[in-house]
């Protein structure tokens, strides 16, 4: 205390030998922190709490880190981003602490309509990807459990609420008439509510279609059988916490579970070595982020505002909790990183071999 009342005398005398440079220096940490608070603010009510979709802060998503080989679709982003679609469906099936888990994966398509072609992005997704994230059609239908059922059985597709507007002349009959995807025929089912775009990050697609219509997305996927194969990684998967389960509950809970998945996978791969099975069954985590895209994206902009101090930390840390500084911003939100670079050709890399860390 002693120390203190020094320090602050010290400082006293320096502001009086100097007052105009106090003077600014008060002036400008005032309209500093002012214009700081005043950004937060609105971001908070803007981002934060009038999101398009039901109770954003228990949506989550997860990495994985360990041993894999295999192929793997990445439209940008790390390995540790994607699964396979057994494991998707083991881990929404054998949870015990998600109300549900979605899988989703960003393409590019082609469209027809009323002869008119052209490139769109698509976003390929399960059946209870709007159902999960409490989404209402503005037109028609979304997607449900049974359209995602059987390959090839379901063509039906989804569009965004700009894209309607724009391609469709935000037609309110749309429902019913058919468009083709990549010269196949397709049912519009309905339209998103506006305001919402995506589950990936940063993503604005136009159309949104089945998972189990991914070949006629991606013909190139075929020879790989997707929907069977374990050792083919393409899809970005995002759960919500069942009511009082947190993050970190959540994580513990599921690390039996993976352990148990990442068993049956190795019997897939045969006679491997002693290193690979190492990594791949006893250095392996499947973590559960609590940054998913949309209240993250929220918090990026957020920070990016308020911004940071000497060491890298976020000057308004008790409240947004996040990283500071834009370097820093990059390595704690990689899902921003991760969707924007759209990789060529499907961006495939077969024969894949490599360590999530």
């Amino acid at each position: 205390m002693h120390t203190f009342i020094q320090d602050l005398r010290y400082a006293l005398r320096q502001l009086t030998r100097s007052p105009g440079f106090a003077a600014t220096v008060i002036i400008t940490l005032a309209l500093g922190i002012g214009a700081n608070t005043a950004i937060f603010t609105i971001f908070d009510q803007v981002l934060l709490r009038m999101l398009p979709v039901e109770k954003p802060k228990e949506l989550v998503r997860f990495e994985w880190t360990g041993a894999f080989s295999g192929s793997m679709s990445a439209f940008g982003g790390d390995i540790k981003d994607y699964f396979s679609y057994p494991m998707y469906k083991d881990l929404r099936d054998r949870n015990t602490v998600f109300s549900g888990v979605l899988a989703a994966v960003r393409n590019g398509v082609g469209v027809s309509w009323h002869d008119q072609a052209e490139n769109e992005d698509a976003e390929i997704v399960s059946g209870n990807y709007f159902n999960l994230l409490g989404l209402k059609p503005a037109v028609g239908r979304l997607f449900t459990d049974s359209d995602d059922t059987v390959k090839g059985a379901n063509p039906v597709v989804v569009l965004s609420y700009d894209y309607w507007k724009t391609r469709f002349n935000a037609s309110s009959d749309v429902a019913g008439k058919n468009l083709l995807i990549n010269g196949h025929p397709f049912t519009i089912v309905g339209v998103a509510p506006e305001g919402f775009h995506s589950a990936i990050d940063g993503y604005t697609p136009g159309v949104f279609l089945p998972i189990h219509m991914s070949e006629v997305a991606m013909p190139w996927s075929v020879p790989r059988d997707d929907l069977n194969n374990h050792q083919s990684l393409w899809l970005v998967l995002i759960a919500r916490l069942k009511p009082g389960v947190t993050q970190q509950q959540a994580e513990a809970s599921l690390g039996p579970l993976w352990y148990s998945l990442r068993a049956q996978e190795l019997t897939g791969y045969g006679t491997v070595s002693a290193r690979f099975k190492d990594k791949f069954l006893n250095r392996t985590h499947l973590a559960v982020k609590d940054d998913y895209g949309f209240h993250a994206q929220a918090r990026r902009l957020a920070h990016a505002s308020v911004g940071a101090d000497g060491d890298g930390r976020c000057a308004g840390r008790d409240v947004c909790g996040e990283c500071g500084d834009i370097a820093a911003a990059s390595r704690c939100w990689p899902r921003e990183r991760d969707f924007h670079a759209l990789c060529a050709g499907g961006g495939t890399i077969q024969n894949y071999s490599a360590t999530a860390d």
